[in-house]
């Protein structure tokens, strides 16, 4: 994988969150972020964060990633939705930082 947390030249910041729903999900979502990687963006991605650490408040991570990052993308499929609609998983601490 082409993430590298500490690369300081590589801008702008970009903080990637989405449904930890399958491996496959996860792996559309590794590739996507490598391609954001490849044109010179520096990326946070959720999971990667909370792999990183060993202890990781879940919505102090998102709160950080949203107000740190320039940008925030949220990769939306049915999983999420799911989620969603029934508040619940990492989406409804998100809602909360608004």
């Amino acid at each position: 994988m082409n993430i590298s947390p500490m690369a300081e030249n590589l801008q702008p910041l970009i903080f990637i969150s989405y449904c930890w729903e399958s491996k496959d999900h996860e792996d559309h979502v590794i590739s996507f972020a490598n391609k954001l990687s490849s044109f010179g963006y520096h990326l946070e991605i959720d999971k990667i964060i909370t792999q990183r650490h060993s202890s990781t408040h879940f919505i102090q991570m998102m709160e950080e990633g949203f107000f740190k990052s320039d940008k925030v993308i949220v990769i939306l499929s049915e999983g999420y939705k799911v989620k969603a609609d029934k508040f619940e998983g990492g989406w409804d601490a998100s809602i909360e930082l608004y």
